[in-house]
């Protein structure tokens, strides 16, 4: 999925070309907004962690394991079910922006090769910008910005 490809001032970079639009340019068209693999992650990630319904949330997970070619699941505590969903999360949108949004979700620490940002940073948080906390008075902007 990673390909060497060229940036607007001609200097190579690596670009990821999961989704290639019609006419062959990476992220022009054809990006899809929401997936049914998708749903049915975030079904079964509300059934688990509820304690609802486990039955149907190994069902959502199995689905997307049968697709992909791997083997069902057999019965999964909520615990080991909540972790495989993280794992088919990460697996199944890959490349697609959702990781961030997961870790942040989860309460989990960013592990980067740069530096991680522990869940409790202030960064976590983007800051509100400046034009929208001006015509609200009463909008007080994230903390450390």
């Amino acid at each position: 999925m990673y390909q060497d490809g060229l940036s607007r001032s001609n200097t190579v970079v690596t670009e990821c070309t999961k989704f290639l639009g019609k006419s062959g340019v990476i992220y022009m068209d054809n990006v899809p907004a929401i997936r049914i693999s998708e749903l049915f992650l975030i079904r079964a990630e509300a059934l688990a962690r509820a304690n609802k319904d486990l039955p149907t949330a190994l069902a959502d997970v199995n689905r997307i394991r049968t697709r992909a070619g791997l083997t069902a699941l057999t019965t999964q505590t909520q615990a080991q079910l909540i972790t495989e969903i993280a794992l088919q999360r990460r697996l199944e949108l890959a490349f697609e922006g959702h990781r961030w949004f997961d870790l942040k979700r989860q309460g989990q620490d960013i592990v980067k090769s740069t530096g991680n940002l522990p869940y409790g940073d202030f960064r976590i948080l983007a800051p509100i910008p400046l034009s929208e906390v001006q015509v609200n008075n009463k909008m007080l902007q994230n903390a450390g910005y």
